[in-house]
């Protein structure tokens, strides 16, 4: 084998290893702290994403949902995996981490925003928010409550308390967001904003239309 030969394998097999997932371009860690990272994922039409390793426990919520497909490393991709905007899947990666690369093999932007606990063990077991009018429990691990908020026009959903750091995602509406005496205006899908743990907050929305978000309680 020549040099120039053995160099070319060896470039070959360094780029077939699965890059943490901060490295892949499609995703942007767009915060991070001792407790979460939130990231933000995007792939263009036509491309996909490098092999690129998952070690977080992670719930996504799908804001533009083009269809794509999913393969392990050396393996071909399989089915179309369909999902709606505002839905939110949850992955467990702590203690097991695994690879995978995805391609946007439909019409249009691939886009999540994406949370990732960065505990591996210890998840917290306080009591999820409850009685709460729009508010509904909708997915339960042992590193994430996620709640699917829906408000009328003109209404504001009541005041409550989140025992662990949550991060509020904004699916379709307008709204605005109060946690104590600072408040956000949320309008365009993907616009999200961080409750810390123990902080009260309200969600009201505004205008003609009624808004979706959901609520990612990271345990």
């Amino acid at each position: 084998m020549t040099i120039g030969a053995a160099l070319l394998t060896c470039v070959s097999v360094h780029a077939a290893e699965p890059v943490p997932v901060e490295q892949d371009p499609h995703h942007k860690i767009v915060f991070g702290d001792q407790a979460l990272r939130v990231l933000e994922v995007r792939v263009p039409e036509a491309q996909e994403t490098l092999d690129h390793m998952h070690r977080y426990d992670i719930a996504t919520v799908c804001i533009d949902c083009a269809q794509t497909r999913t393969r392990l490393p050396g393996q071909p991709y399989g089915e179309i995996r369909p999902r709606k905007a505002g839905g939110f899947l949850i992955a467990e990666y702590a203690g097991k981490p695994a690879a995978h690369a995805v391609k946007n093999v439909g019409t249009g932007l691939y886009r999540l925003v994406g949370v990732e606990n960065v505990r591996l063990s210890g998840w917290t077991t306080a009591s999820p928010v409850a009685g709460q009018a729009g508010t509904e429990l909708a997915q339960e691990s042992r590193a994430f409550r996620v709640y699917d908020v829906q408000i009328e026009p003109g209404k504001a959903l009541t005041e409550h308390t989140h025992t662990s750091p949550t991060v509020v995602v904004l699916d379709q509406g307008d709204v605005t967001h109060g946690t104590g005496q600072v408040s956000k205006h949320l309008a365009k899908p993907g616009d999200w904003i961080l409750v810390p743990a123990g902080n009260s907050h309200t969600i009201s929305a505004q205008g003609a239309g009624a808004a979706h978000l959901v609520e990612i309680e990271v345990r």
